[in-house]
């Protein structure tokens, strides 16, 4: 896969360079800041299912048919506590064969939904 993403600071780069893969889970990882620092999280989210799948983020259903991504960004950032400290809460949903979770530290896990025969 070839897309591309460009940041904040107008520099492009590799969607795959965003997002981690964890060899022993077969999960997909990415970071979302509610500070405004990193790119927003229905971006951080479209991008790493993009990887998980190997499918271009244009071609991914939209994300609102699963969630309100504006209630989404709402959510976090009243996560996020003015004195640093990030909330203990979790949300997780599916999109696109993926079992998506947030927690309140910013980390996204992408879990592909493998049928029980793999």
């Amino acid at each position: 896969m070839s897309s591309y993403h460009t940041g904040e600071n107008g520099r492009r780069r590799s969607i795959e360079d965003t997002v981690y893969r964890d060899e022993t889970t077969g999960t997909y990882h990415v970071w979302v800041d509610a500070n405004g620092s990193a790119d927003p999280a229905v971006t951080s989210i479209i991008t790493a299912v993009s990887v998980a799948t190997g499918r271009d983020p244009l071609e991914l259903e939209t994300l609102s048919k699963t969630i309100d991504p504006d209630a989404l960004e709402r959510l976090l950032d009243h996560w996020h506590r003015p004195n640093g400290k990030r909330s203990r809460a979790i949300i997780t949903f599916e999109y696109e064969g993926c079992r998506i979770t947030i927690t309140g530290d910013g980390s996204v896990e992408v879990d592909p939904i493998r049928s029980p025969l793999e």
